[in-house]
């Protein structure tokens, strides 16, 4: 039989024992709730691309409307003697050497992929300029206040709402535009709405082909 002061004793130090528990219980909810926080953030927070590699059948562009670029790469890789892992370092390593040369300029491999005889890559630019230094080619981005009259452009362009033929002036006379202009063969998809353009295909209101062959203009709101 326990004493009454035994009792008296082993109940409070119960409670403190309790006590104890239910603090050491908050702090690992708390701790809990904070990770899982971290966690929704990190996700929520992390890098989220507009294009998918396997819905991309030919060399894909997508431009955002805060200027960065994010382009799939599609390429046959066909023959037996091909390395996958060699076609990924030679990536790597051209990024690494552009980056080192163009300091301010960001460029990523986010994905690389092949299968069914095809290589794709999806690679992440922080602007056209970025782009148009690490591809090498004819590309640039320009609002209507950028474009200088002595630009070349087609002097006439088709409307995009009904097909029509539209003159350049009446274009350049119009505010809030943006100009695209690249001899690449894409298919490039906008972070807005096409209005006009010129020696392309048009394939939806943000989706339009360019064929390389000629110089492309591509003129679109954000």
């Amino acid at each position: 039989m326990i004493a009454k002061g035994k009792i008296k004793k082993i109940s409070m130090l119960k409670k403190d024992a309790n006590r104890k528990d239910t603090r050491k219980m908050r702090k690992v909810i708390r701790t809990s709730a904070g990770f899982v926080l971290c966690m929704m953030i990190l996700v929520g927070c992390g890098q989220k691309h507009h294009l998918k590699i396997s819905d991309c059948k030919n060399d894909t562009l997508f431009i955002a409307k805060n200027g960065q670029l994010e382009l799939v790469d599609v390429e046959k890789f066909d023959k037996s003697y091909y390395d996958q892992k060699e076609l990924k370092n030679y990536i790597q390593d051209s990024i690494k050497d552009f980056m080192e040369t163009n300091t301010a300029a960001k460029v990523k491999m986010e994905q690389f992929s092949v299968q069914k005889k095809e290589a794709k890559v999806l690679l992440t630019f922080d602007s056209a300029d970025t782009y148009q230094l690490f591809q090498q080619e004819k590309f640039q981005l320009l609002s209507s206040q950028e474009v200088e009259s002595n630009l070349v452009l087609p002097e006439n362009f088709i409307s995009a709402k009904d097909g029509k033929t539209v003159s350049k002036a009446t274009v350049l006379n119009e505010k809030d535009l943006y100009f695209l202009i690249t001899k690449e063969a894409l298919d490039i998809q906008l972070d807005g709405k096409i209005v006009y353009y010129s020696d392309a295909s048009l394939t939806g209101d943000n989706l339009i082909q360019t064929t390389g062959d000629k110089t492309a203009v591509v003129i679109y709101k954000k």
